[in-house]
């Protein structure tokens, strides 16, 4: 089994959390562990793509923008 890039991850999040998610739903859902999934959601925050509120995190503008075009690159096949 191939280990999965980095931005699969980062578009795997993005898109389940376009509802806001707590930490335990995304490490369940993404397959990761606690640790791995504290580092991919600081470094997505720090980017601004995704926010933390009360209710969990959430995918902002940006991320679904950033979202979009990982999509449409991503349907190339490359």
């Amino acid at each position: 089994m191939e280990k999965r890039q980095r931005y699969e991850l980062y578009a795997a999040i993005l898109d389940f959390c376009s509802q806001p998610r707590k930490m335990w739903f995304l490490v369940r859902k993404v397959n990761s562990n606690f640790q791995h999934m504290g580092d991919l959601l600081s470094a997505l925050m720090m980017a601004g793509l995704l926010e933390e509120s009360e209710e969990g995190y959430k995918t902002t503008e940006l991320g679904i923008n950033w979202l979009e075009a990982w999509e449409e690159v991503t349907s190339y096949g490359l």
